[in-house]
């Protein structure tokens, strides 16, 4: 069995949120659900995404 994870400060649910969004879930039946932030994070992951990979493997071509 593993250890818990510490995400330090990453942002999480509260109990009230995370139950919230399950009584959201069984009541609304949406196709997605997720936290507030994550579409931020996600759309700041597809913007950089490119310039990202390409620093990456310039990074490992030198190595």
């Amino acid at each position: 069995m593993s250890a818990p994870t510490d995400f330090g400060n990453m942002p999480g649910l509260t109990v009230e949120e995370a139950a919230g969004l399950i009584s959201h879930a069984i009541v609304a039946k949406p196709v997605e659900i997720s936290p507030w932030w994550s579409g931020p994070v996600q759309a700041w992951s597809d913007l950089t995404r490119g310039p990202a990979q390409r620093l990456m493997s310039r990074s490992y071509r030198r190595a």
